[in-house]
């Protein structure tokens, strides 16, 4: 199935609005105030793509920046921390999460780019260079990773509503 960009610079890709057209001509990334990360090629281009879509009467944009999920103060990774481990937990960066769970009665650890660091997955027959982009992790009272999050019920639509 055909697709094509939806969210260019952070703006819908047909947005034409003076906004969407400085943040394009100056390569600036909307959820960081910073250029682009994400580079093309090797000549130094940005690709500014923030989302896809395929053609159809009911497709949705795909994230496919994972900095998208900066948006409104990371709001999406809050939404899916609080639908997989419940509401009332603090989203902390990894490496300070399991002191600050035991202080205040459970904490989700996040591990992401400016939240204490990507995970390096293990290479493969010594091959191979890849992260994750971002991890949630709950931490029980006592500091502990709990083994069980709830189950996921996520929609697109509960997460349409965190996207511009």
């Amino acid at each position: 199935m055909a697709g094509y960009i939806a969210e260019f610079f952070g703006y819908n890709a047909t947005d034409a609005s003076d906004l969407a057209l400085e943040h394009a001509a100056s390569s600036t990334c909307p959820f960081l105030s910073v250029p682009c990360t994400k580079m093309l090629a090797r000549d130094g281009s940005r690709s500014g793509v923030c989302a896809v879509r395929q053609k159809g009467p009911t497709a949705m944009n795909i994230i496919c920046c994972p900095i998208r999920l900066y948006a409104n103060d990371y709001e999406i990774l809050r939404i899916i921390a609080e639908d997989a481990f419940g509401s009332g937990l603090k989203l902390l960066a990894g490496r300070i999460a399991v002191d600050e769970a035991k202080q205040r009665g459970g904490a989700v650890a996040v591990f992401g780019h400016r939240w204490g660091g990507e995970l390096r997955l293990p290479k493969r027959q010594g091959n191979g260079s890849y992260f994750v982009d971002w991890v949630l992790a709950k931490i029980d009272r006592q500091g502990t990773l709990e083994a069980r999050a709830r189950p996921a019920s996520a929609t697109p639509e509960v997460l349409k509503t965190a996207t511009r």
